[in-house]
């Protein structure tokens, strides 16, 4: 595989003195993108960006925080509108998102309703009561657990209703999208506002340098080109600036095509909407320098897997080519094995004492040992849906519970080796492993790091 390396000299003299202090050969005549034919060109400096900003809903201006000339960052509050009907709005969503009276009640309520179904239970096996009642009860029990689901589902509810009215509450306060200047105010405080802009700001950094250029000239402005532009103002500093944009379409009538170029301005110092004229400098590329190729293995084969490190070394002292390249090679894979639904880490047990009680004795383990230590298991499952609907089930009983994966990592074994094109040790080891009964295989998984760093 072939690295080229580009190089680019700005100014063609300075790009001249170069080449000779390193002792290189100047480049010929025909590497040079000759821009230096072009005449001096009028320009515009400009804004890179100008914004009116506007408002998303009408309103009375109560507040503005920048005015003509001033300074702005991007996220900076510049004005407010009247919003006492919108916080008192957010006020009444927020205070209804936080209550949970309703859902604490429907859960003593499905308490209740679980302790008397478990007693008429007993009842029903004596034949205390009818199979009627018993199934009127089932059925009362249920509802209350589902009773509960819909408190928690109307809270859940609340809490986007408080999330919208923070959302109508921020179209109130209109914020800058840009870093700039503030060009022109154009509201005052008390004025109503609807779709007209409240204040105009432009992006000094970058500033943009536009200029019509012949048609002729097309083929030597490109993208990435260079020019000197001295502003009107007598005495100013010329400046660099590089070609950003060029137009592909030019226009008939004038025979010319516009381009703009781009200039960084962090501290403010060029001052736009200025005249100015444009000089392209004269480029000098350089030619392709390619790295010698280096020598990467072909290809790369495992033999495998063997299920200890004991077996593939058996084999690897059997194989009278392991001189050639073969060698052993371990990989590793963590598998979930299974989910356990457990109480909260933080949670104290003490407070789970009441609603514990509404499970039997063989739903609900306590673990006083190991990684999982002074937490509550209610169960081990295979798969993660029935671990996320035992989790649910619990949180409709009061009881907040977290599924954490199991899991276990298993090794296996393989030998591997590189085949390269005039490497005919591997070459046969792959003809012994083949004949020894072992089938090799691409192994880019194993060999890939190597290759990289060869």
């Amino acid at each position: 595989m072939s690295i080229i390396k580009r190089g680019l000299i700005g100014i063609l003299g300075s790009g001249l003195c170069l080449f000779s202090g390193l002792g290189i050969a100047s480049p010929d005549a025909d590497t040079m993108v000759s821009s230096s034919s072009l005449p001096l060109m009028d320009c515009v400096i400009n804004p890179s960006e100008v914004v009116d900003l506007g408002t998303a809903v009408a309103g009375k201006v109560v507040r503005i925080h920048a005015d003509r000339s001033d300074r702005v960052s991007q996220a900076q509050v510049l004005v407010e509108l009247e919003s006492s009907v919108e916080q008192a709005a957010l006020a009444l969503a927020s205070n209804r998102a936080a209550l949970s009276t309703s859902i604490t009640l429907r859960q003593e309520v499905a308490a209740f309703d679980a302790l008397t179904r478990k007693r008429n239970e007993e009842l029903l096996r004596t034949a205390a009561i009818s199979q009627h009642d018993a199934d009127r009860i089932r059925s009362e029990a249920r509802i209350t657990v589902l009773q509960v689901q819909q408190e928690k589902d109307n809270q859940m509810l609340a809490q986007l209703e408080r999330r919208r009215a923070e959302a109508v509450l921020a179209l109130r306060t209109i914020r800058s999208p840009i870093n700039g200047v503030v060009m022109e105010r154009f509201k005052s405080v008390g004025e109503f506002v609807e779709d007209e802009p409240l204040l105009r700001i432009a992006r000094l950094d970058p500033l943009h340098i536009e200029v019509i250029i012949p048609a002729e000239h097309m083929a030597h402005v490109q993208p990435g080109t260079q020019a000197e532009v001295r502003s009107v103002i007598a005495g100013s500093e010329p400046f660099i600036a590089t070609v950003d944009r060029v137009d592909l379409i030019a226009d008939a009538a004038s025979g010319t095509f516009g381009a703009r170029l781009k200039v960084d301005n962090p501290d403010y110092g060029i001052i736009a909407g200025l005249r100015c004229q444009v000089e392209f400098l004269p480029q000098v590329v350089l030619p392709e320098v390619q790295s010698p190729e280096r020598d990467i293995p072909q290809e790369c084969y495992k033999v495998g897997p063997f299920d200890s490190e004991r077996s593939a070394s058996e084999v690897l002292a059997q194989m009278p080519g392991r001189d050639h390249g073969l060698s052993l090679a371990e990989t590793q894979e963590t598998i979930v094995d299974s989910y356990i639904v457990l109480s909260e880490s933080t949670a104290d047990l003490s407070t789970l004492q009441k609603p514990l009680k509404l499970l039997t004795a063989d739903e609900f383990l306590y673990l006083n040992r190991g990684v999982y230590k002074d937490r509550i298991s209610f169960g081990v499952y295979k798969g993660l849906r029935s671990a996320e609907t035992r989790k649910r089930a619990l949180e409709m009983l009061g009881i907040n519970t977290v599924v954490e994966a199991r899991t276990r990592t298993t090794s296996e074994f393989w030998l591997e080796f590189y085949l390269e094109e005039d490497q005919q040790g591997a070459t046969s080891l792959r003809n012994e492993l083949t004949q020894a009964g072992y089938q090799p295989q691409p192994g880019e998984d194993l060999c890939a790091a190597e290759i990289n760093a060869s």
